[in-house]
């Protein structure tokens, strides 16, 4: 983590580092406080029941979230960040937004739940037991507000603080679409299982891109709590129906051929609320030629305060260089940079390399554990 002192307060830039480190600590304690769980059940020989009812399902979803929870919350500690102010808790957004965000989320569904179900059909196919998966079954009133509290709302706001708010703002450091896939991957594997690799993906995608439109962290968990609460509310209304909610192949191609482009459309139309909510509108028409829409992103997604402070930074460079006074000198300076330029890249790379086998290790050995169990 970068730290700058401005006149107002320190400005603290997370890095990639940062972000592979929230996520191996988020992860280590899911594992810890499964592990504690599951080992006073097995002394009370209860596993099987408790796991198999709707309150040990909430348990389980409620130490899960809880280790997302306190991993960015315990880090802002540590590291001093002004977490509220940092994630965007505060940062102003209109009514248009949210309404654009309900629509977004809904957009999201049309457009890649064919793909995730297509997906699903072939690890199905390959012998994997879907059936296996610890699931809430959504069968009665009192079980829908149940799941919309536990796999709707606290999912939500617990996932995107520590994956948009945390990791999309370290991972994208390097980058907008870097910050965008990474932090799109690591949401995906956190969930454990094939089933829900492919939708969550596209819909941790969708959300860090709206994070970075908005630098909100509200857009992002509006879109994540109503992309689970339409699935909980669909799950109750086809148990109530009698209805399996099988679609034909044309039908599934034509859903996500429309939701793509409603999608398409709402992002365009969030892009064009955010700037003029932030009125950036000026600077970002200002943006041309190649790679101007990524470059526009950043505009919306860094705070006045971040701006000035990377623009000092370059300046304070520029200024080192030009102050030195000689060629060699320079030369001496520029090599000095790239080590340690080179030095914060392989810390950064070791890191993510480190999460990612961690991340990628527990997925594929919960994978497993469905073709065997």
């Amino acid at each position: 983590m970068r730290v700058y002192k401005t006149d107002k307060r320190p400005v603290r830039i997370l890095e990639p580092y940062d972000g592979s480190a929230m996520f191996i600590a988020s992860y280590v304690l899911q594992i810890l406080l499964q592990f504690i769980l599951m080992l006073i059940l097995q002394l009370t020989s209860a596993a099987d029941a408790f796991l198999a009812s709707t309150g040990g399902t909430c348990v389980l979803l409620l130490l899960n979230e809880s280790a997302i929870l306190i991993t960015p919350l315990a880090y802002s500690k540590i590291r001093a960040n002004n977490l509220y102010t940092q994630v965007g808790f505060g940062t102003k957004i209109g009514v248009a937004q949210i309404l654009i965000a309900i629509a977004t989320a809904f957009a999201t569904i049309m457009a890649f739940s064919p793909i995730a179900e297509a997906f699903v059909w072939l690890v199905r196919l390959s012998g994997y037991n879907v059936d296996a998966l610890t699931t809430m079954q959504i069968n009665s009133a009192g079980t829908l507000v149940v799941g919309i509290l536990f796999m709707c709302v606290l999912p939500a706001i617990c996932e995107e603080l520590l994956y948009r708010g945390m990791l999309s703002r370290a991972f994208g450091d390097n980058g907008v679409v870097k910050g965008i896939l990474l932090s799109a991957f690591f949401f995906a594997i956190m969930h454990g299982n094939p089933v829900q690799l492919v939708h969550q993906f596209f819909l941790g995608a969708v959300c860090a891109v709206l994070y970075y439109m908005t630098r909100s962290i509200w857009i992002p968990v509006i879109v994540h709590l109503c992309n689970n609460l339409y699935a909980v509310v669909g799950s109750y209304i086809q148990f109530r129906a009698g209805a399996d909610g099988s679609m034909p192949v044309w039908g599934m191609v034509l859903m996500s051929v429309c939701g793509l482009v409603v999608l398409g459309g709402l992002l365009c139309l969030m892009y064009r609320a955010s700037a003029k909510t932030q009125n950036k509108r000026e600077r970002l028409a200002a943006e041309q030629g190649k790679g101007k829409w990524l470059r526009r992103i950043r505009i919306l997604y860094l705070t006045q305060e971040e701006e000035a402070v990377l623009e000092r930074e370059q300046q304070a460079l520029q200024d080192e260089y030009d102050a030195c006074e000689n060629d060699e000198t320079r030369e001496m300076l520029l090599v000095a940079r790239k080590e340690e330029k080179a030095r914060i890249d392989r810390r950064n790379r070791r890191a993510l390399i480190y999460a990612s086998v961690l991340g990628l290790a527990m997925w594929a050995i919960n994978t497993i554990s469905g073709y065997i169990g």
